[in-house]
């Protein structure tokens, strides 16, 4: 069926797709990743955080990777390593790479 190879064509290209963002770029970018029609192969996040309306649960296996700093004074670790965790509370995949000094 013509379909079902689309389908496959389909996951096949998100599996070469890895979406990245720096501060509002991250939540720009995992945003579109988890609204993507497919799973992607990867989302790598700088000094961001998800937004609150971002729906979580899509596509956990897809590995999330987060780089924070410690001392950040516009994206606070405090702040954002509650939204980090809640995705791994949903069943996503996060990495966290930090809180990075500096």
């Amino acid at each position: 069926d013509d379909d079902d190879d689309d389908d496959d064509k389909l996951r096949a290209a998100g599996r070469r797709i890895a979406l990245a963002g720096c501060s509002q770029g991250c939540a720009m970018a995992f945003d579109v990743a988890m609204h993507s029609a497919v799973e992607l192969r990867a989302f790598c996040g700088i000094l961001g955080h998800p937004l609150t309306g971002t729906p979580v649960g899509n596509h956990a296996g897809m590995p999330l990777h987060f780089f924070n700093g410690a001392n950040d004074k516009v994206m606070r670790w405090e702040w954002v390593k509650p939204m980090i965790d809640r995705l791994a509370e949903c069943g996503h995949r996060t990495i966290v790479h930090g809180p990075l000094k500096g």
